[in-house]
């Protein structure tokens, strides 16, 4: 046709020129049209993202199966690009066609790994398989496999993962696993004042006795208890997005050393003043301390006292100083010896007395019994020393010497007279035998008062002996009257020394004693201070009992008629 004509490679083709006229046609030729060679068979190294073969220039290749913009070969491999397919085919030369394209497919690349944060454990929260590598680095250099156990994290250092290719697959695209740094390292202080934290541990964080935080326990919304010398490990806890802190060491310094302040025996305080750096309290747990002023505390023998250094912004409290305060010695207990009208007992020289209860003018024992003047008390301790109180001071009650009121003058005419013992105390175990009696018999006729007869003209002496009662007393002064019988009638003056009315002031009961001699009537008339009577009665024997009970407290008037006579009146109070 004028035209060339497409061969058929493998086919061979025969050509002669035609016949024309007489000319007849030629000889045929015999075109021998070789096959195509071999379609290329590259393959991909997967590894190195390229073919495993290198694409000599007797090669072409193209992204295009119609091998539009084919490249030819370079004698290098040729880099693949996962999910982009590749055509390659033997170039035509002057002896030989094309090959064949041959379509190499590339696969696309695996999905990009989800590895995530396990914030608490600071890893991966998945296994890494040996399938993978990862690398501190973006570039993935200096990579490592996995090893089928969970990768560990560090905070702040991001971690990259692929998954690794195979011989049949590219490595996956490069994961970039954000880690985040650690939270602030919490900054805890010290309330050396209450000896726990300035501030509260929320349960976001925890608390440690040790660097490593073995044995960790939340916060609970309180503050912290410190102990003076053991410090305390504290960090912000780890939560689903967040890893735990850096350990903050809040170092906790020892307390300081107690105080040494010493007794002073004599004064009864503090050898020692206490400043306002310092406070004490009569409690071991220091419960109700009270601030030292510059002075010695008082002290109080038997109570200790605890002392320490008061805490300050910067320092604990001290430990505490148990200042041994010595009870009190036993507090003597002398006696009295009525007959001898000495202490029973020797007073040592250990200890002192003194007339009055602050001991003024005290007087150290001498080892012997001391003499006692009878009313008049005495005071004994036991006495200071260097390392020992005064003891309690023993009240000595000395009764006072007893007496023997008599209604009787010095000169006794009638023939009888009462008396009336005046005793300190209990008187149990009185009876008349306790009397020392001259010329006269004595009848107790009431509690203390007795009757004496005289027995003949003359002295009647009469003292009551020592120990006469049960709580012991003195012997009394002497009493002496001389009994002289009257020949005559009534004298008052007589009648009037005769008289005894007790007790006064009176309660209940008014007891009335007078002798008028035995066969003389006396009537008894008590009266207000208007003059109006209000009872009355006959003394029997001697005697008569008036009740005042119910009598209001003031001043009342007792008279005393006598052979029909107006003899006496005299005051009573009733109270």
């Amino acid at each position: 046709t004028g035209q060339k004509i497409t061969l058929t490679p493998g086919q061979t083709y025969y050509f002669r020129t035609k016949a024309q006229g007489s000319v007849p046609a030629s000889a045929i030729q015999t075109l021998a049209v070789p096959a195509r060679p071999a379609t290329p068979s590259f393959a991909i190294d997967f590894a190195a993202e390229n073919t495993s073969a290198v694409v000599t220039s007797e090669y072409e290749y193209a992204s295009q199966a119609n091998m539009s913009g084919a490249l030819p070969g370079t004698g290098v491999r040729v880099t693949v690009s996962p999910g982009t397919n590749l055509y390659f085919r033997k170039k035509a030369t002057a002896s030989s066609f094309k090959s064949v394209v041959q379509s190499l497919t590339v696969p696309g690349r695996p999905a990009t790994p989800q590895f995530t944060i396990d914030y608490a454990n600071e890893r991966t929260a998945e296994n890494v398989s040996s399938a993978y590598a990862y690398s501190a680095n973006a570039d993935m250099s200096s990579p490592a496999t996995g090893t089928g156990d969970k990768v560990t994290l560090t905070p702040g250092a991001g971690k990259y993962f692929r998954k690794l290719a195979t011989a049949t697959e590219f490595a996956s695209s490069i994961q970039t696993l954000t880690v985040p740094a650690r939270p602030a390292t919490p900054s805890f202080a010290i309330d050396y004042f209450n000896e726990k934290t300035t501030s509260v541990a929320t349960g976001d964080f925890e608390v440690a006795d040790n660097v490593s935080m073995t044995g960790a326990v939340s916060g609970t919304g309180a503050q912290v208890s410190l102990v003076p010398g053991n410090n305390k490990y504290f960090r912000k806890k780890a939560t689903a997005s967040s890893f735990k802190s850096a350990v903050q060491t809040l170092t906790v310094p020892s307390r300081p050393a107690g105080p040494s302040f010493t007794v002073d025996y004599n004064t009864e305080t503090l050898a020692e003043n206490v400043s306002a750096n310092y406070e004490y309290s009569a409690e071991a747990s220091m419960s109700g301390a009270v601030t030292g002023n510059g002075s010695k505390p008082a002290l109080s023998p038997g109570t200790n006292l605890y002392i320490r250094g008061k805490a300050t912004a910067s320092q604990f409290a001290s430990a505490v100083q148990t200042v041994v305060v010595a009870a009190r010695p036993t507090t003597p207990a002398y006696t009295i010896n009525f007959v001898a009208e000495t202490t029973n007992e020797p007073v040592s020289a250990g200890d002192e007395y003194a007339g009055a209860a602050s001991m003024t003018g005290a007087v150290s024992g001498t080892g012997s019994p001391i003499a006692l003047t009878p009313g008049n008390n005495l005071y004994f301790r036991t006495k200071v020393t260097g390392s020992s109180f005064t003891s309690e001071k023993q009240h000595l009650l000395v009764p006072a010497r007893p007496t023997m009121d008599a209604a009787v003058a010095d000169t006794l005419r009638v023939p009888y007279f009462m008396i009336a013992i005046n005793l300190q105390g209990d008187e149990t175990g009185f009876s008349t035998d306790d009397i020392e009696t001259v010329n006269c018999t004595v009848t107790e006729i009431g509690a203390l008062i007795c009757r004496v007869d005289p027995l003949q003209p003359g002295e009647v002496t009469l003292k009551l002996k020592a120990n006469a009662i049960t709580a012991g007393n003195f012997t009394s002064e002497l009493l002496s009257v001389i009994y002289k019988p009257s020949q005559t009638g009534l004298d008052l003056n007589e009648l009037s020394g005769n008289l005894m009315m007790y007790p006064s002031p009176v309660k209940d009961h008014l007891m009335i004693s007078l002798n008028a001699g035995e066969d003389i009537p006396v009537r008894v008339i008590l009266l207000d201070l208007y003059g109006r009577t209000l009872t009355s009665c006959e003394l029997q024997s001697g005697l008569a009992s008036i009740d005042c009970s119910g009598l209001t407290d003031g001043i009342y008037l007792v008279k005393f008629i006598i052979q029909g006579q107006d003899v006496i009146t005299q005051k009573i109070i009733k109270e």
